[in-house]
C-alpha cells in the first residue's frame, strides 16, 4: 500500500514539474520570420521614400530614342515604325534655344548632354500621362530605362525642377520630395540663389542672356506676326512657342522655313 502511495506522489511531482515548466517557456517572446520580414520591408519603404518604383508604372510603350532636343525633350521611333516628339512630363530643365541659343541658361547645356549620354540610341519605355499630348502634338511622357525612371534622375540629378500641368501629376508627390532633397544638397540648378522657382528659371542670376529690347528699340518685333513682313529666323523668336504662333500664323509651305525637319513644329531644333 506504501509502494502504491509512494508511486502516486512521484507520478504527482513530475507532472507539477513540467508544468511549471511548460509556463515558463510559454512567458518567453517568439521571433518568428514573419517580425522579422516585416521588418526588412519597413526598411525598404522608408529607404525608397521619395522614389518611383518600377511596380508603380502603368502601360508602357516601348521605343527607341533617336535624339535628344534638349534636356527634357527628344525623339522617339515607337514600335510600330511611327517617330514622335516627346515631351517629359512633370520635369522642367533651363532652356538653350530661342532667345537664349548662343546664351543658355545656366546647367540648360549640361541637361541636354546628360539627357543625350543617358537615353539617345538607347531601348526606352514611355509611359504616357492622363493627357496624352499637348498644344504642339507632342507626346507627354514619364519615361522609364531599365526599370529606373528617367524624368525623376533629372531631379536627383540637380538638373531639372518640378513643372505641374494638372491633369498628369501621377508622381507629383515623390517628384517634390526628390527636388527637395537636389535642393537641399544643392546639387547643379539649386547652387544658383534664387534661380530655379516654381514659375520656372529666373534670368537675372544669368548675366550672359541679354536684355530683351523693347519694340521700340526693335521694330522687327512689332512685326513678327506679320506674315508678310521681313524673313524671320529661329533666333527672332523668345522661344518655341512664340516661334510657332508666328509659323501658324504664315501659313501653309514655311515661307519662313522655321520648321527645318518638316515635324510641323517651328524652331524645335
Amino acid at each position: 500500500m506504501k509502494k502504491h502511495i509512494m508511486v502516486i506522489i512521484l507520478l504527482t511531482h513530475l507532472i507539477l514539474a513540467g508544468c511549471s515548466a511548460m509556463t515558463q517557456h510559454s512567458d518567453q517572446p517568439v521571433q518568428t520570420q514573419s517580425s522579422s520580414y516585416n521588418e526588412t520591408k519597413q526598411e525598404k519603404h522608408e529607404d525608397e521614400k521619395g522614389t518611383v518604383r518600377e511596380e508603380e508604372k502603368g502601360n508602357t510603350i516601348q521605343a527607341t530614342v533617336l535624339s535628344v532636343t534638349d534636356g527634357d525633350t527628344l525623339k522617339a521611333e515607337l514600335k510600330n515604325g511611327t517617330t514622335e516628339k516627346v515631351r517629359l512630363i512633370l520635369v522642367d530643365t533651363p532652356e538653350s534655344r530661342g532667345k537664349y541659343q548662343g546664351n543658355p541658361q545656366p546647367f540648360a547645356k549640361e541637361a541636354s548632354v546628360f539627357t543625350k549620354e543617358q537615353l539617345e540610341g538607347k531601348e526606352i519605355e514611355l509611359e504616357l500621362g492622363v493627357e496624352e499630348r499637348d498644344r504642339f502634338g507632342r507626346l507627354l511622357a514619364y519615361i522609364w530605362i531599365d526599370g529606373e525612371m528617367y524624368n525623376e534622375r533629372l531631379l536627383k540629378e540637380g538638373l531639372a525642377r518640378v513643372a505641374v500641368y494638372p491633369p498628369n501629376t501621377k508622381y507629383l508627390d515623390q517628384f517634390k520630395e526628390v527636388e527637395a532633397k537636389a535642393k537641399k544638397e544643392e546639387r547643379k540648378i539649386w547652387s544658383l540663389e534664387n534661380y530655379a522657382t516654381d514659375r520656372g528659371f529666373e534670368e537675372e542670376v544669368n548675366d550672359k542672356v541679354p536684355e530683351e529690347p523693347s519694340k521700340e528699340e526693335n521694330p522687327q518685333a512689332n512685326q513678327q506676326f506679320d506674315p508678310n513682313g521681313p524673313d524671320r529666323d529661329c533666333g527672332d523668336f523668345a522661344g518655341h512657342e512664340e516661334a510657332q504662333a508666328f509659323f501658324e500664323a504664315a501659313g501653309p509651305g514655311d515661307p519662313h522655313r522655321l520648321d527645318r525637319d518638316g515635324d510641323g513644329l517651328a524652331c524645335d531644333k
